[in-house]
């Protein structure tokens, strides 16, 4: 008797305790998910003109209230996307359960203003001749996996964002005819239809551009030029019809020449009569990480075959 009282007593002393511990877990669990900080994922942030920059508030769960203390330097969208639009600083600010978080952004001038200069002491001409230049704007200067997607072959990235192909008409000689390239991967004019009421048409694109490969071809007779298709954005649609005008010139204007050769991609970013969203960054104006891959696996082509590309 005594035996199954002192078992039940054992008994019930074990089930309290492990009652207990498991109370405390869930104490220590709950008081922990609690405590999670709510932050910014930055709170400083350095950018130029033109770009976007995705802003979190972690660990919130609610609805978040994003405001910008000076809309002519940088906007902020309801899910935290900062556009920069003019050089300056101002604050993102985000607001939580009565809480304020905020985040300093920088904006700098257009890149074009400084980085050809940055470029020219990054490369020097005694160690980079005889490779692969990517010349263009700013889907050029973003593509940072260029040298492992075009791999083998040796890349220098002269991509500039903001420039037109009047700009390059000022910098090919300095950032490509030196440099005395095997080949060019040429991507210009995306700036010069897409630029408001400013913009050139595509006729006009294609002769700009048709002008600047002339320039090129005449002072590296020998080197392989590749046009790369301007590439239609989502926030640009007014732009469409007169990209297809320019991609069309410059493929008929590209067949048959010796060294020159014509890469669709262009026609990748369609399905159907609508554009793929999957092949957009934040700004649906810029390419994203498949889209990239998508470059490198075409552009990789083209320069193993050396020939053109034509249009799907």
């Amino acid at each position: 008797m005594d035996y199954t009282k002192r078992t039940k007593r054992r008994l019930r002393t074990g089930i309290f305790l492990l009652m207990l511990f498991c109370a405390m877990n869930i104490f220590t669990f709950t008081s922990g998910a609690a405590t999670k900080k709510i932050q910014l994922n930055k709170t400083k942030v350095s950018t130029t003109v033109d770009r976007v920059v995705q802003l979190r508030l972690k660990n919130a769960n609610g609805t978040v209230t994003w405001k910008s203390s000076d809309r002519s330097v940088a906007t902020v969208s309801k899910s935290g996307k900062v556009l920069a639009l003019s050089k300056g600083t101002c604050k993102i600010s985000a607001k939580y359960k009565g809480k304020t978080y905020r985040c300093t952004v920088k904006v700098y001038k257009a890149t074009k203003s400084y980085l050809p200069s940055e470029l020219r002491k990054q490369f020097t001409v005694s160690k980079n001749q005889d490779k692969v230049i990517l010349a263009g704007s700013s889907s050029i200067e973003f593509w940072k996996s260029a040298s492992s997607a075009l791999s083998p072959y040796e890349v220098m990235n002269m991509g500039v964002a903001g420039t037109t192909v009047s700009d390059w008409e000022k910098l090919y000689s300095s950032l490509i005819v030196r440099y005395n390239p095997k080949a060019i991967v040429l991507y210009v004019g995306s700036n010069d239809i897409g630029n408001g009421c400013d913009g050139l048409s595509g006729y006009q694109t294609a002769k700009q551009t048709q002008k600047l490969i002339r320039k090129l071809q005449k002072k590296l007779p020998d080197t392989q030029i590749y046009y790369v298709s301007i590439c239609p954005t989502l926030r640009r649609c007014n732009a469409w019809d007169d990209i297809e005008s320019c991609n069309r010139r410059m493929e008929a204007y590209c067949a048959g020449k010796k060294n020159l050769h014509y890469i669709d991609l262009e026609s990748y970013y369609w399905q159907g009569d609508r554009l793929r969203p999957s092949l957009y960054a934040d700004d649906d104006l810029h390419p994203s990480t498949k889209a990239y891959q998508i470059w490198g696996k075409v552009i990789k082509s083209a320069l193993r075959k050396g020939k053109t590309t034509k249009s799907k």
